[in-house]
């Protein structure tokens, strides 16, 4: 298992939560299904447009306490 952390913008809302998946995708759809259940709290945030639209998912190294960001991930041997 790998944990993430998953935040999502959309209609206004902020919705962020950190959660363990065998994959990045598993992850995203297991973010669907609690976000749908009401199980992520969704914050209102007058910073974003209701009709923005964006999710951020970050693989989160448990060792170390640290995430990898987009340029790490991307890069061999990083």
């Amino acid at each position: 298992m790998t944990a993430y952390r998953i935040q999502a913008r959309v209609g206004g809302k902020y919705l962020d939560t950190n959660l363990d998946a065998p994959t990045d995708k598993e992850a995203l759809d297991k973010f669907v299904q609690l976000a749908s259940e009401g199980k992520i709290k969704e914050v209102n945030t007058d910073f974003y447009t209701p009709k923005f639209t964006g999710i951020t998912l970050e693989e989160i190294n448990v060792e170390s306490g640290k995430s990898t960001n987009v340029k790490e991930a991307s890069t061999p041997g990083a």
